[in-house]
């Protein structure tokens, strides 16, 4: 409870929060490596182009069936808010040169990862779900 009250309700809500960072970070390593679940077929480790460099990142893939249902939950979102994914994740750039990117403020940025975060949350918590509902987008 002092946690919760030192934090702030806004900032403790957003702690809850952290798998569904942690799968679409997942998301974008998987995206950016090529690896694809199933046949287990992507790219060779000596290709890719972190390890040329000598500085690998490490990449586990994530249980069967979680790429899929993140890709999904990505894909039914808004498009400005792939866009943010596929920058924040794939990219993997800061706010700031999302910001200089797009030509928005970087306040603008960070309420747009925090709209993608409820919404994918939302799609996987929700199969069924076609798109999040704007309520959830926007919620505060």
């Amino acid at each position: 409870m002092a946690t919760e009250r030192r934090l702030g309700a806004r900032r403790y809500e957003g702690l809850t929060d952290g798998w569904v960072v942690e799968r679409l970070e997942h998301w974008g390593a998987a995206q950016r490596h090529g690896w694809t679940s199933g046949a287990g077929y992507g790219q060779s480790c000596l290709t890719l182009p972190e390890v040329r460099s000598g500085r690998p990142h490490g990449f586990v893939p994530e249980l069967e069936g979680h790429g899929e249902a993140t890709d999904a939950a990505v894909r039914k979102q808004p498009r400005e808010l792939q866009r943010i994914a596929r920058l924040f994740y794939i990219r993997r750039l800061t706010g700031r040169e999302i910001a200089r990117e797009l030509a928005i403020s970087e306040a603008r940025v960070t309420r747009l990862k925090q709209m993608l975060v409820r919404g994918v949350k939302f799609c996987l918590e929700n199969h069924d779900a076609r798109t999040p509902p704007a309520a959830i987008l926007l919620r505060l």
